[in-house]
């Protein structure tokens, strides 16, 4: 599907202006081939110069969606400028019952971002890890990092993005905030279990998907385990303000 109304709501184009949408239904088994990428590219006014650009970036963009198992791969918007075609902005969403055979780690593209706290966040989920953060500051608290381990992550994912939140150097204490869905409690918490020698407290917040048998797992260890995510922010805080006297 293309449109020259990039950069908005594309629902909202096709309410108001369906004419502008162009789409074409592509065979699995054909593929998309360069006559059909020129064929959407003519659709969308462009000079001749930027015909074979936008027509290869089609090509490409296809390629990606067929060879990484993709649900959805979206360049929004494509921004046309003097020195060339750029992709300013785009989506790409996984199968994750295809991952098995992609070479992927997802603790290679684990989003973090380093902040001057002492509170370490390791959560699944960007709202989720945008909602934790904000909690620990309107208590009083200072979060370290915004991390971001994603749905369904393995042992393996937690077990490095443990790592990487216990080796920032101004962590005091590590908060684990986990909404089980995709993402299994019990499997986060083999994760910790996996890193050894953790010098900073944890606190673990579990809900969801096996959290009873993640939380135990935990609990049999000594770590901290809530169900609160109030009451885990809360501690969490306490524990770094003791550990900063």
């Amino acid at each position: 599907m293309v449109s020259s109304e990039g950069g908005v709501d594309i629902e909202e184009v096709a309410r108001l202006s369906p004419e502008r949408i162009f789409s074409k239904h592509i065979e699995p088994f054909i593929g998309l081939y360069p006559y059909a990428a020129r064929e959407l590219a003519s659709k969308l006014g462009l000079e001749i110069d930027e015909f074979k650009s936008i027509s290869d970036l089609f090509l490409n963009l296809y390629r990606v969606f067929e060879n990484t198992d993709a649900h959805l791969a979206e360049i929004n918007p494509v921004v046309v400028a003097e020195e060339g075609i750029y992709a300013a902005d785009a989506k790409l969403v996984i199968d994750d019952d295809a991952l098995f055979r992609q070479d992927f780690d997802r603790s290679k593209d684990m989003p973090y971002v380093e902040l001057s706290g002492n509170i370490g966040c390791i959560v699944n989920g960007a709202g989720l890890a945008m909602a934790t953060m904000d909690t620990i500051k309107y208590l009083g608290g200072d979060p370290a990092n915004f991390l971001d381990i994603g749905g369904g992550a393995s042992s393996n994912t937690m077990k490095k993005a443990l790592e990487k939140v216990s080796s920032h150097p101004k962590v005091r204490v590590i908060f684990v905030n986990i909404l089980g869905g995709i993402t299994r409690c019990d499997e986060v918490a083999r994760g910790i279990l996996k890193v050894s020698g953790i010098e900073k407290p944890l606190v673990v917040r579990f809900r969801g998907t096996r959290e009873e048998e993640g939380s135990a797992l935990l609990r049999e260890k000594g770590y901290n385990v809530e169900r609160d995510m109030i009451k885990a922010a809360k501690l969490a805080i306490g524990m770094a303000e003791e550990r900063e006297d």
